[in-house]
């Protein structure tokens, strides 16, 4: 394996490095033809010969190619530095300069994402922190991996120290054949499932209760008003008199997609005015106004709903008043301070009043996602009322039923009770399974059903490499559903699919090496089933996703449908909006770029209030570490196929954004996030020291928790202590008040 991989390195290199030579001659040539500023090799060749030759442009066209051929000088170095690495390690077969060729190759790869991504937008300098810091990272990262190539150097060429690659075991079969891997041998070996204990389940319940608890405490308000004036495509005129002076009105819009609130006197002067949007549905606003005390006020709205208004004196309490209709009909239901618990923040102005409009079968405004989620965030409002609390609770169960699916999903993977509870005490930790389950958005519910799915197919796995594949139907056709409601509830889980194929495909020829008789029936089996449960199931259930609009429209039909599926991939395709908080998918591997949902600007002096979406450092960090690791152990030929499982998991959903150029958020990572945080289980379930594993594990856990409990008011939006806000600023770029 070596020779062949040095033979074909020393071709490689061989086509580079006469690439290289061309464009070396082609770049001096470029500089020495430029008009210099003042005195140079130019002169030599006469500063207007080019000119003269081939036209006045020619100035500008040699520059363009200096930068051209400069880029391709510099990524030729590059390449061909690590390739001469690779090349050194297939010579010697040495572990340490694989692990420098690795690491080089990896940071040189991040630089040069970074650079090509940046270009042509306002941080094209790197000039941010965020960009600061992960320079900062990969430069450390590199130099790192270039001392490690410059001491094996020394040590190899000085000493003549070789520290050998494992090498890999291998066995003969029928006297002619050898079985390539122990690998292959491992995915044959199926440890049976743990009985759950009592206690087990105790603890399962115990922390899925207290995450619940947490969960849903300071969610929101379960009181807002219900009932709303509708002057959607209309004009509406109500009057109303206040009966003590009045300085300041609250407003509680509902749906609009472009109207007006009109406060007048009856002498016609304007004293308020609020235009609304989109962008202003279900959120109280206070403005200050002058109206004294029995004087007949007229509210004019235009094109829009608007549920309440609210006066107050100089004490702060309500003002009475005459009339107003609907208006001024729920006044109980007005909140005592504005905040996050009775207002939508973020992308709830999208997702969460399209589960208010589905609910009563009006045109929907968010039609950019499929709508699975908005379909779940239309029950919780059905069954709570369109209240902050009715928004956003079906989204806060989902992020609470998550804590038991890692726990199970860790579980059945390494076969280890103390790994499951691990993984669920580090997901009840998570910073992003917190935050992004409490906002009433659709991520938490493609993360959800795409772990779910994930779940599924190691079952369906294990079980087919001890039962067939006709012993293994129920697990197919569960894991089928799964992925069904997660591409109906975000294109994302329509990503993980890719992961699912390799891995169901994967165990099909592990199946295959086990000589099984009736193989070709179970392989019938495996393909009529993969049709069936992963084309066929997800389709209709994608299908049935869409029922909202046809109780809306009975005519919506197919051709409604796949307006709706190319309108999507339009949207995305050709979206061309910046957010001062969007971040390249290289800065989630180390949570440098946190999303900046709301900021409470109602607070008296000396508190602060914000939320952000990010990850707890602790387990995005050891997570990434973990990731790598598994990484090395698989080109190194020591993995195992849990970790080349993990590994396809993670990377089905991070590489589909590595390709993305669009404005993208850190929250994009979520799903990837969590087959990080499988890395560290299975990382620690693999060490020979289970005792010192189960250690690091509690330690891990601990540390979690310690950082969820200091950032939880970033998380949750609960007002603290400035001295308290700022202590969370523990990158440059993190700036949550």
């Amino acid at each position: 394996m070596n020779l062949f991989l040095a033979n074909s390195l020393n071709i490689s290199i061989q086509l580079l490095f006469a690439v290289l030579v061309i464009v070396s001659l082609l770049l001096l040539g470029v500089v020495l033809m430029q008009r210099p500023k003042q005195e140079g090799l130019g002169a030599a060749f006469g500063a207007a010969i080019t000119d003269q030759a081939f036209g006045a442009r020619t100035t500008d066209g040699l520059k363009k190619a200096t930068v051209y051929f400069g880029s391709a000088f510099m990524i030729l170095c590059l390449v061909l530095g690590m390739l001469l690495v690779l090349l050194a390690a297939a010579r010697w077969n040495d572990i340490r300069l694989y692990g420098a060729g690795f690491g080089l190759s990896i940071t040189g790869f991040l630089n040069l994402e970074t650079v090509y991504t940046l270009v042509g937008s306002d941080d094209e300098w790197l000039s941010s922190d965020t960009s600061r810091e992960f320079a900062m990272a990969v430069g450390f990262a590199e130099t790192a991996a270039f001392v490690l190539l410059a001491f094996t150097a020394w040590a190899i060429c000085r000493h003549g120290a070789i520290s050998p690659l494992a090498k890999v075991e291998t066995i003969e079969k029928d006297k002619t054949k050898t079985v390539q891997k122990k690998l292959e041998l491992c995915t044959l070996r199926i440890d049976p499932q743990p009985a759950w204990t009592a206690k087990e389940k105790k603890a399962l319940a115990t922390l899925t209760l207290i995450v619940a608890v947490v969960s849903f405490a300071y969610l929101g308000s379960m009181k807002a008003p219900q009932n709303p004036v509708d002057a959607t495509d209309s004009t509406a005129t109500i009057d109303f008199t206040p009966q003590q002076d009045a300085v300041e009105i609250w407003v509680y819009p509902g749906i609009s997609t472009g109207g007006s609130l009109r406060i007048t006197d009856a002498a016609g002067n304007e004293l308020y005015r609020k235009e609304l949007s989109y962008a202003t549905p279900f959120c109280w606003t206070k403005t200050a106004i002058t109206a004294p005390a029995g004087q007949t006020l007229t509210a004019t709205i235009e094109n829009a709903q608007m549920f309440e208004l609210a006066l107050r004196d100089a004490t702060g309490a309500l003002v009475p008043v005459m009339g107003g209709d609907a208006l001024f009909d729920e006044q109980s239901e007005v909140p005592d301070t504005i905040s996050q618990l009775n207002s939508m923040y973020f992308d709830e102005i999208y997702h969460g009043r399209t589960g208010y409009e589905m609910l009563h079968r009006m045109t929907a405004y968010e039609t950019t996602h499929p709508p699975l989620g908005k379909d779940f965030i239309m029950l919780g409002i059905a069954i709570f009322g369109m209240t902050a609390f009715g928004w956003r609770c079906a989204g806060t169960l989902f992020g609470v039923m998550l804590v038991p699916l890692m726990w199970c999903f860790a579980r059945r993977l390494t076969h280890k009770r103390w790994a499951g509870a691990m993984a669920g005490a580090l997901i009840a930790a998570g910073f992003m399974r917190f935050s992004q389950s409490r906002i009433a958005t659709i991520d938490i519910y493609g993360t959800f059903f795409i772990l779910l799915g994930a779940y599924f197919m190691v079952w369906y796995c294990q079980s087919v490499l001890q039962n067939g594949v006709n012993g293994s139907l129920l697990p197919m056709a569960l894991g089928g559903v799964a992925f069904g409601l997660g591409c109906a509830s975000k294109w994302t889980g329509i990503y993980a699919g890719a992961g699912l194929a390799v891995l169901y495909l994967g165990v099909l020829y592990a199946r295959w090496k086990q000589k099984q008789p009736g193989f070709w029936k179970e392989f019938r089996m495996a393909a009529v089933g993969g049709v069936a449960f992963y084309i066929v199931v997800p389709f209709l259930i994608y299908l049935a996703s869409y029922l909202p609009y046809w109780w809306k429209d009975p005519t919506f039909g197919l051709r409604d449908w796949w307006d709706c599926q190319t309108y999507m991939y339009w949207y995305h395709s050709t979206l061309k909006a910046t957010h001062p908080f969007e971040s390249r998918w290289y800065t989630w591997l180390l949570d440098l770029r946190p999303v900046w949902y709301y900021k409470n600007s109602y607070l008296e002096a000396g508190l602060q209030g914000s939320i952000a979406g990010f990850y707890n450092p602790v387990i995005c960090w050891a997570g990434l570490f973990c990731i790598l690791l598994l990484l090395w152990r698989q080109v190194s030929a020591r993995g195992t196929a849990k970790g080349a499982g993990v590994l396809i998991l993670y990377a089905s959903q991070l590489l589909s954004w590595m390709l993305v150029s669009r404005c993208t958020f850190m929250y994009h990572y979520f799903p990837s996030s969590v087959f990080a945080l499988t890395a560290i289980v299975l990382v620690l379930t693999q060490m020979k020291r289970q005792d010192r594993a189960k250690k690091i594990g509690a330690g891990l856990c601990i540390a979690a928790l310690v950082c969820f409990a200091w950032f939880y008011p970033v998380l949750s939006g609960l007002p603290v202590p400035t001295l308290w806000a700022q202590s969370t600023k523990i990158l440059p770029s993190y700036g949550f008040y």
